[in-house]
């Protein structure tokens, strides 16, 4: 069976060269948007589904209500208004679908946050939005602060996360710097945090410094494992397995080719149930240098608690080596403070691998499966070596 990348190379080939950008401005000033810089894709992705056969969010201004979906089909599709901009003809890229994302509650609660101006940031449609506002007319005497509108009340329990992390940052228990919380806004689903200073981690790990900032990270993860604090949420051998399941199924119906390998990588990680570990710590869940700040000899600032758990440590870890191979950094020796057990390390690892290996399928890229068969294959050499972690508990 042929790859989605395979039956759709024309259409992508056409939006690689852009064929699709001057369609999407003419519908968004058409639908009264004002246009201030050059189309950029915020998020895109390829389907294997009856429906679009690809979906992004293209910025146009950098406002929430400067956004718009775009859903790329084939052929016109039937249920679309019959009128343009909202369904036009894009070359070979096939027929848009142009609409606000101020249509979904999230994107507009966001755009309705008072403040001297708000900048989108991140968006997964019908989830979550986070945006940063200048002077928030929600938060007096406030310059700047992040908001973090949700689709219902997760907000409220990360807040709490927020309060607990907040606390014990101030009596010395996290060697870290973590987003004050400024309030819940429980009519709106808003959650507000103060902003953390810094660059992010990810500018200085590719230079001669990255392996002592690697070690410094790693010490400051190492805190929030020892901080004593107890989420109420667990990571589960099964969750994360499931996890893995949808990971390697995406990647199996976008490349079919791939799909026996990357079902037997699959069958690695649930060798056995080390993953969920028998110490369980306070995990961040996913601490990529990504989510890093660094700012002087200060702590570093670790943002987004969204996935907050009990966890075993090498969840953690695990992230963290992924993450810096993908840097170009190779292994990774962390300093950790808790036992760290090698097997269990691993199988995180390839679960965190199975991850990369869907994104690269569901990419919008000409080369999506060939260059998702690279990914499999890298993932394939690393499920088979040793991994570094050091340990002050020994083991």
């Amino acid at each position: 069976m042929r790859s989605a990348h395979e039956r759709h190379r024309l259409a992508l080939t056409a939006l690689a060269d852009g064929a699709h950008l001057p369609v999407v401005t003419q519908a968004a000033r058409a639908l009264g948007i004002e246009v201030e810089h050059a189309p950029i894709t915020l998020r895109s992705g390829l389907s294997s589904g009856p429906g679009p056969y690809a979906e992004l969010v293209v910025a146009l201004g950098h406002r929430p209500q400067d956004a718009v979906s775009v859903q790329c089909w084939v052929s016109r599709p039937d249920a679309a208004g019959a009128d343009p901009p909202y369904v036009a003809r894009a070359g070979g890229a096939g027929w848009l679908v142009v609409a606000p994302v101020t249509d979904d509650p999230v994107a507009a609660t966001a755009a309705a946050l008072g403040g001297r101006e708000t900048t989108l940031l991140r968006y997964h449609p019908g989830s979550r939005m986070t945006v940063r506002v200048v002077a928030p007319a929600a938060l007096r005497e406030v310059p700047a602060a992040y908001a973090k509108v949700f689709s219902d009340h997760r907000g409220a329990a990360l807040h709490t996360v927020a309060e607990q992390l907040d606390a014990a940052a101030a009596d010395g228990r996290l060697a870290l710097r973590v987003p004050r919380p400024a309030g819940y806004d429980a009519a709106r689903f808003v959650l507000w945090q103060h902003e953390v200073g810094g660059v992010p981690a990810t500018d200085l790990l590719t230079g001669p410094a990255s392996p002592a900032l690697g070690e410094r990270l790693g010490t400051a993860l190492a805190s929030l494992h020892t901080s004593g604090l107890t989420p109420t949420r667990r990571l589960t051998a099964a969750g994360l397995l499931m996890r893995a399941e949808r990971y390697a199924a995406e990647a199996s119906r976008l490349v079919p080719g791939l799909g026996a390998r990357t079902m037997r990588l699959l069958d690695s990680v649930g060798a056995d149930s080390s993953l969920e570990g028998g110490l369980l710590v306070p995990v961040h869940g996913s601490p990529d240098p990504g989510q890093w700040l660094v700012d002087g000899e200060s702590a570093p600032g670790l943002l987004d608690f969204d996935r907050f758990a009990s966890a075993a440590a090498e969840h953690d870890l695990a992230c963290f080596v992924v993450e810096l191979e993908a840097l170009g950094r190779g292994l990774f020796s962390a300093a950790v403070a808790v036992p760290v057990d090698q097997g269990s390390l691993r199988r995180h690892c390839t679960l965190r691998r199975l991850g990369k290996v869907a994104r690269a399928a569901r990419a919008l890229r000409i080369d999506g499966d060939r260059r998702t068969g690279r990914v499999l294959a890298a993932a394939e050499r690393a499920a088979a070596l040793p991994l570094s972690a050091s340990s002050a508990g020994g083991r």
